[in-house]
């Protein structure tokens, strides 16, 4: 199975083709020239996935669902400029600390990794200090465990069933490329460096030398590989029964208007432009809240933090995601063992269509602060991410997930980066 034939993506590129066989003449030219850009990016997006596993699969490096299309260009383009070395730099730059801190919130799509989100924030505070030796210990318990839990056999098992309808971990055997990478037979000790994650050699004591960051960022890969593909085994069955329409006749039955339905949503997520909020805007919001954007991130923080000082966690309960949904007594325990003081928002990092980043700066009755990066997702009532700049009812910001950080020369170490990365 090839990425086009995976059943959204096909049914995206039927409905675009569909539009432009049935509704062009009917489109202007800047309508017509929006649908050709789509259609193009959609294709270089197919492109691009199929030869980061056709370049990279061999090396251990694979394309699941939430790997960020940017990347892949990159780590492509990387390897047509200058080779596999070059391309697999630009490639563990993806898995380094940093940005493995960014990713971690993908890890609780699935219930078997919610379940272990304790044991990998462990692995990465092991990661983030280069301790390599116990990071990728950690990490191939927690694969063969998610994998277990899902299916009933672990990741090494020669039964377990890694079928699954409609994943992009399963294109072109990409899973079974990785299985079979991680349960290479590893017969004898071996003491020299390894750049693999040889389970059986490494749970086994027969490779010595697996401590190693290449070792390390590979378990990391893998285990974002087996999350995505547990979080679609869990729903496929759903899926099926609710799969995309492939065709304009479909959409019209089950919809009349087929352009406020699907090529919206397909134009707005790809034209969404990365940005980071202006300080003034933010001096603005924290000198005077009221100056705040109306349906923004940032408003649904301050609302929930105004919620947290005044002690009402039933009405904190709702801004979290339906997928890490928390009762009020839930939050009580989370939230109540500190009273907020105040608060000072810090940064607002727009990454994606549905996804944003806020900082803000925490104030304690006890005058302790910290500062933590809160991880909105813009969803329906049904839990389903929605581009943010296409008109949808009954979608708001709700928190996916809240990090710590650290402090880089007294401010925080994502604000930090970012200014650097704006001015170099």
């Amino acid at each position: 199975m090839g990425f086009e034939e995976i059943p959204s993506v096909r049914s995206t590129l039927r409905m675009v083709e569909d539009i432009e066989k049935n509704y062009w003449h009917r489109a202007d030219e800047d309508q017509k020239a929006e649908l050709k850009a789509t259609k193009a990016e959609l294709e270089k997006l197919i492109k691009n996935a199929q030869l980061y596993n056709d370049l990279f699969a061999a090396k251990g490096w694979v394309v699941y669902d939430s790997l960020d299309p940017t990347h892949q260009a990159q780590a492509v383009a990387a390897y047509d400029r200058d080779g596999m070395e070059e391309a697999e730099r630009v490639i563990l730059s993806y898995y380094s600390p940093d940005k493995v801190r960014g990713h971690r919130p993908f890890l609780r799509r699935s219930n078997a990794g919610r379940r272990r989100m304790e044991l990998l924030d462990l692995a990465y505070d092991d990661y983030d200090e280069s301790r390599y030796h116990a990071v990728i210990l950690n990490l191939v318990t927690l694969i063969d465990g998610i994998v277990n839990d899902t299916v009933g056999r672990g990741f090494h098992s020669e039964t377990a069933d890694l079928d699954c309808w409609g994943s992009i971990t399963n294109v072109d055997g990409a899973l079974e490329q990785v299985r079979d990478i991680y349960c290479r037979a590893r017969n004898k000790t071996r003491t020299e460096p390894i750049d693999m994650p040889y389970r059986h050699g490494i749970l086994h004591g027969r490779d010595l030398g697996y401590a190693n960051s290449t070792v390390a960022a590979k378990c990391w890969c893998f285990l974002f590989v087996v999350s995505d593909w547990a979080a679609n085994k869990e729903t496929e069955n759903t899926r099926k029964a609710k799969r995309e329409p492939e065709s304009v006749a479909e959409v019209v039955a089950q919809n009349e208007d087929i352009r406020a339905k699907h090529y919206p949503s397909i134009s707005a997520s790809l034209s969404f432009k990365d940005s980071h909020a202006e300080k003034a805007y933010i001096d603005s919001i924290n000198e005077d809240p009221s100056t705040v954007a109306i349906h923004s991130p940032e408003e649904r923080l301050l609302e929930f933090l105004e919620y947290w000082k005044e002690g009402n966690y039933g009405r904190m309960s709702p801004y979290f995601c339906k997928s890490v949904s928390k009762a009020p007594g839930t939050v009580r325990q989370e939230f109540g063992n500190r009273r907020l003081s105040s608060y000072r928002i810090v940064e607002v990092h727009n990454r994606a269509a549905a996804v944003a980043n806020v900082g803000v700066e925490l104030v304690y009755e006890s005058e302790a602060k910290e500062y933590k990066t809160f991880i909105f997702w813009y969803e329906d009532e049904g839990g389903q991410s929605t581009p943010r700049n296409l008109p949808a009812p009954n979608c708001e910001w709700r928190i996916l997930d809240i990090q710590e950080d650290l402090w880089i020369d007294g401010q925080p170490a994502s604000v930090a980066k970012a200014k650097r990365k704006r001015y170099l």
